[in-house]
């Protein structure tokens, strides 16, 4: 793994004893950049909306920090933890904020350092997925969950769309198919 250095090792034992990144960033002089560097890889925190808490500690380029956002408010699900923290903000009206740690590293080098990171920190403080095996299940049932809350109802559908009376059934039959996957789905859920 890439060794943090002295001051990123300040940073993660200031982080730790009080819980704010933002605080112990400005103790270390370390600047947490908002916008994405224009090239090669970097390591990047999701911090809560006051830029206290880290979420997540990831690696990537160009604008990957935002993605995670983008995803939760289209309703894509890849790590469960993550997607309920970042939603629960959205919820609320408070825009995660992703930031730059350290930028200018090689792939290898940005992987490095985000596992440090994730170690140092301790993963049962991130939403982070090391193994990467969030089981498709919880998967489909938030997915199916976010599904039955933004579709509109049949009556709505059939309205907007005006179709003819022979095509009603087949909102109908949409409406029916979505709401009984999502309780298959609830039911398997609930059965782990």
């Amino acid at each position: 793994m890439a060794k943090l250095t002295d001051e990123q090792e300040r940073f993660v034992e200031l982080y730790l004893e009080a819980n704010d990144a933002a605080a112990a960033a400005e103790e270390c002089l370390i600047d947490l950049a908002l916008n994405h560097p224009k090239g090669g890889c970097y390591v990047y925190f999701i911090l809560c909306p006051e830029m206290r808490e880290i979420l997540y500690v990831g690696k990537g380029t160009g604008k990957r920090m935002y993605q995670h956002v983008s995803d939760v408010k289209a309703g894509k699900v890849n790590c469960i933890k993550k997607y309920r923290a970042l939603k629960e903000w959205i919820d609320q009206g408070r825009d995660p904020v992703p930031v730059v740690f350290e930028a200018g590293l090689s792939s290898d080098n940005a992987l490095r350092k985000e596992k440090s990171l994730i170690f140092a920190i301790g993963p049962e403080n991130l939403a982070n997925q090391l193994n990467g095996a969030t089981p498709s299940i919880d998967i489909a049932f938030e997915r199916a969950k976010w599904l039955k809350r933004n579709l509109r109802s049949v009556c709505q559908w059939i309205r907007a769309t005006n179709p003819k009376p022979e095509d009603w059934h087949y909102f109908a039959n949409t409406r029916q198919q979505i709401d009984a996957t999502y309780l298959h789905i609830a039911r398997l859920v609930h059965e782990q």
